[in-house]
């Protein structure tokens, strides 16, 4: 299931561990703007766009 972001507010959300996995229309702006946009799970390629280093091997 896709999620669409299109227009969403994050100013105020905290993203901690978030998944962003199978998400529709989100903005680097948008999650830039939230609390802790950098300790959410990515794709690989918006990890990117976010300016953030690929995920560790596990």
């Amino acid at each position: 299931m896709d999620t669409n972001f299109k227009g969403a507010n994050l100013s105020d959300a905290d993203l901690s561990d978030t998944y962003f996995i199978g998400v529709k229309n989100l903005t680097p702006e948008q999650v830039k703007s939230a609390k802790n946009w950098d300790k959410a799970i990515y794709t690989e390629d918006f990890r990117a766009k976010l300016g953030l280093p690929p995920e560790p091997a596990k």
